[in-house]
């Protein structure tokens, strides 16, 4: 359905957000659910791959909850694992995922990242960017 949808909005002109599940979701989401998020979770302002710092943008869990939150009970741990590089020198994923370029843009790709050899956070995965247009590219619709 979903496939059917966006086709329809691109038949259309149209680029929005639909729910195709009004039966159950409603506009305003679900109450309760919302009200234990809220109870659980502090808004914090996060840096996402590709994007600078945006407010409010993830969630963190409060301090009264802080002896489930698995980055300070392993804090021991996770103190000696190296920082992960935002990119790979080269690597443009964050301007693939902002749709400022193609996959087939960034120099690396097909050359020294493909799924076999990542070199970058686009390709890793079977549901990257860069990975599915490695693998379907020629394939236009």
């Amino acid at each position: 359905m979903a496939c059917y949808m966006l086709c329809k909005q691109i038949e259309e002109g149209r680029c929005e957000v639909e729910n195709e599940y009004t039966r159950l979701v409603r506009p305003e989401g679900n109450p309760k659910a919302l009200k234990l998020m809220d109870i659980t979770y502090d808004k914090v302002d996060k840096a996402w791959r590709g994007f600078p710092v945006i407010g409010k943008s993830a969630l963190a869990l409060k301090s009264k909850y802080e002896s489930h939150d698995a980055t300070k009970v392993h804090q021991d741990i996770l103190s000696g694992a190296p920082e992960v590089e935002a990119e790979a020198r080269g690597c443009r994923c964050g301007e693939v995922l902002r749709g400022l370029i193609r996959s087939e843009e960034c120099p690396m790709f097909g050359r020294a990242c493909k799924p076999m050899s990542p070199s970058g956070p686009c390709m890793v995965s079977a549901e990257g960017s860069c990975n599915i247009a490695y693998r379907f590219g020629k394939m236009r619709v």
